[in-house]
């Protein structure tokens, strides 16, 4: 029974520091099931202000905009009414808004091209990155 507990502990950690494969989402569809999950998009980067995958918001340099790309991280959600909407801000409008986080940050995840590895020094690539910077000294 212990060790039951044990592997189950084990797996529990590694979905959380983001070690296990991440689902790929194919369609908007399907994103209200995977909020707060480490998740995949593969697709076209947005020529907006605010580059987006599938309405998702992510980080784009300007070159990388029409672009097929992929990006990685926690799926974010949030409702915008039309309560909240100041009329003296420009905004977006009234909607429900999807934005991909890094694991350990609140920072929105770049994006990169198909097949590119993550950088051993990304936080989302290995958690041993970010325990002490000796840790990643002579790795990719």
């Amino acid at each position: 029974m212990k060790i039951i507990i044990a592997a189950l502990f084990c797996l529990v950690g590694l979905s959380i520091c983001g070690c296990l494969s991440a689902p790929i989402v194919k369609e908007r569809a399907q994103l209200d099931q995977y909020v707060g999950r480490k998740i995949k998009i593969v697709g076209e980067v947005s020529q907006t202000k605010v580059p987006t995958i599938m309405g998702i918001e992510v980080e784009a340099s300007y070159d990388l905009c029409g672009t097929i790309c992929e990006a990685e991280g926690i799926l974010v959600r949030w409702v915008v009414t039309e309560k909240d909407l100041k009329p003296w801000v420009q905004s977006r409008g009234a909607g429900v808004f999807y934005r991909l986080r890094k694991p350990f940050s609140n920072e929105t995840v770049h994006v990169r091209p198909p097949n590119q590895a993550l950088q051993h020094n990304d936080p989302s690539c290995h958690v041993s990155c970010l325990r002490t910077p000796r840790a990643s000294r002579g790795r990719g």
